[in-house]
């Protein structure tokens, strides 16, 4: 149950660090071309909180609350509906569910750090 949920993890935090390089100055220049007048100081605060190897904490935070969150919709849902399901169950579901996140990670780095972009499209429409 914690294997899919635990690897989600892992590849997330992994590919925050190395699109970290291209994510760092794309969002220094939008931040700068939406407020321009913005002072030196406060741009310098922003791109330390943008660059911190904190960042990936809100990986580790997010993928598990997320998770929860779904499986608690559904597990109602299921509920209500006189579905006799667990909350482990759907939590289980909802994790292994989430590896499609994990393969779509191993398309979006490499296309990232390719085109040097967080603007990268994958989709088939």
């Amino acid at each position: 149950m914690l294997l899919p949920l635990a690897i989600a993890i892992v590849i997330g935090v992994a590919s925050f660090f190395i699109i970290k390089p291209v994510m760092v100055p794309e969002v220094m220049a939008n931040i700068t071309q939406r407020q321009p007048d913005m002072p030196a100081e406060t741009m310098e605060m922003i791109r330390g909180r943008v660059s911190s190897p904190l960042g990936a904490i809100n990986v580790v935070i997010f993928v598990p609350v997320v998770s929860l969150l779904i499986a608690l919709i559904f597990w109602a849902a299921f509920s209500f509906t006189g579905i006799k399901t667990t909350f482990g169950y759907m939590f289980t579901v909802v994790a292994w569910a989430g590896m499609a996140n994990v393969a779509k990670s191993f398309v979006h780095v490499p296309l990232i750090m390719v085109q040097q972009t967080l603007k990268v499209h994958t989709s088939l429409a």
